[in-house]
């Protein structure tokens, strides 16, 4: 129980320095955990939701960090190729 009780700030401390692998490694542990021996403890069910709403919460974030990298790469790659065209004119 100290463990899935402790997890809540860690994934809080994982999460503000952009370590989201390690919250994520975290939450399923913790999930886990809850399933297989804290199962039925009812001051604990509330966690698994609280879980999932973070991992949506990560989800999203490494989604739209996923398509600013994304934009990012493709204007560079627009921008180089259009100065080799010039070059090439």
């Amino acid at each position: 129980m100290s463990f899935v009780y402790k997890t809540q700030p860690t994934i809080q401390l994982h999460l503000s320095s952009s370590e989201f692998t390690g919250a994520l490694d975290l939450i399923a542990m913790s999930k886990e955990i809850l399933r297989q021996d804290l199962r039925g403890i009812r001051s604990l069910r509330h966690y698994d939701s609280q879980f999932i709403e973070i991992e949506k919460a990560i989800d999203k974030i490494l989604h739209q960090e996923f398509i600013k990298y994304i934009i990012s790469d493709l204007s560079r790659l627009f921008s180089d190729s259009s100065d080799v065209l010039n070059e090439v004119k």
